[in-house]
């Protein structure tokens, strides 16, 4: 999903069901085009897509973060669950 998210912004927020922001990036995408044909111009195209490039990539990353910490969290609740568990049966047994 990063290679989407850097190579073409406004499908990746499709793709991630946030349309506003798919919306967002494929006006800067039509608008960095239409600044392309302009040779003068062509440094704002790259930072408009740039921008929109960056979006995408961070929000790619926050989402792989939040994944990576909610199975941890689940991992670790797991645990301590089981050892809690394995306390109050080593507790009733005696």
């Amino acid at each position: 999903m990063i290679l989407l998210a850097i190579l073409c912004p406004p499908l990746y927020f499709f793709l991630s069901g946030k349309t506003t922001m798919g919306i967002l990036g494929a006006l800067s995408a039509i608008l960095s085009i239409f600044l392309l044909m302009t040779v003068v111009l062509i440094p704002a195209a790259l930072l408009l897509w740039g921008i929109f490039g960056i979006a995408a990539i961070r929000h790619c990353k926050r989402e792989e973060a939040e994944e990576l910490l909610t199975k941890h969290a689940r991992d670790v609740g797991l645990q301590v669950a089981t050892q809690v568990n394995a306390a109050r049966q080593t507790s009733g047994d005696k």
